[in-house]
């Protein structure tokens, strides 16, 4: 799917393109490589460069590490974050030269140059919404979310930790798809 969007939209693609995602196409014809990050930052993506102009990429940094394409650095500013807060900062790594391309962000590879861009910014609302409003929009919105991330070509599965939000899922679903 994400092929054919490209190849119809280039790289509007994004504009179009819903849910959860990280993926990396290669252009052949711009010899250029294009790589984008989902709006949430739901799905990572990770990259480096070699030492001899590898451009190095992944969606788990110990692939990148595991290539012996790097030595990594520590990067002391976000050991020093770790320490204070018990997690790396999200727009960054553990490593200097090894970095995360930020949420609804997408990158080009090409010419040995990297270039990074936002293609979405959340949008601005100045709504005034009483209670009811809200409650039924967002049953609406939750519904719809659920109901588009059932479309698929395999069977569908969820998994349950009996948490509010995985049961609510479930239970939503299952108005959509007898099997669950």
């Amino acid at each position: 799917v994400i092929l054919a969007l490209y190849q119809t939209n280039g790289m509007k693609l994004l504009d179009t393109l819903p849910g959860m995602f990280s993926f990396a196409l290669w252009d052949d014809k711009k010899s250029m490589l294009f790589c984008a990050r989902d709006r949430f930052g739901e799905k990572p993506f990770y990259y480096a460069f070699g030492d001899k102009g590898e451009f190095i990429f992944a969606s788990e940094i110990k692939s990148i590490i595991a290539s012996g394409l790097i030595e990594p650095k520590i990067d002391p500013a976000s050991l020093e974050h770790y320490l204070k807060r018990l997690y790396v900062h999200p727009s960054k790594t553990i490593y200097s030269n090894i970095f995360s391309l930020p949420p609804a962000h997408y990158l080009t590879f090409q010419n040995n140059k990297c270039n990074i861009n936002s293609y979405w910014e959340l949008p601005e609302k100045d709504e005034t919404i009483g209670l009811g409003s809200a409650v039924e929009n967002f049953k609406f919105l939750f519904e719809q979310a659920v109901k588009k991330q059932l479309v698929a070509d395999v069977p569908v599965g969820a998994f349950l930790s009996g948490g509010l939000d995985s049961s609510t899922v479930v239970a939503v679903a299952s108005n959509y798809d007898s099997s669950l």
